[in-house]
């Protein structure tokens, strides 16, 4: 009997994982809650960014842009 051939499964794939919106969370809240935690504004930052690259965090195309302009103002005071 020839053994069977199952397809290897990435252990490192990404999976979509569809959440309910929250509709009670602003992005404010979001780092007001982040920065509770973290030690420096840096952390704070990093932390929010891979909330929302990762896809835990989503953001409306308003918050998006609001936030590359926060963060290009930032940029440029640097």
């Amino acid at each position: 009997m020839g053994a069977a051939h199952a397809t290897p499964r990435d252990p490192c794939a990404e999976e979509t994982v569809h959440r309910p919106r929250s509709h009670d969370l602003t992005r404010l809240d979001v780092i007001q809650a982040v920065r509770a935690v973290a030690v420096h504004d840096e952390d704070t930052m990093a932390t929010v960014v891979h909330l929302i690259s990762s896809g835990q965090v989503r953001l409306c195309d308003e918050a998006i842009t609001a936030l590359m302009e926060v963060l290009a103002s930032a940029d440029a005071a640097a």
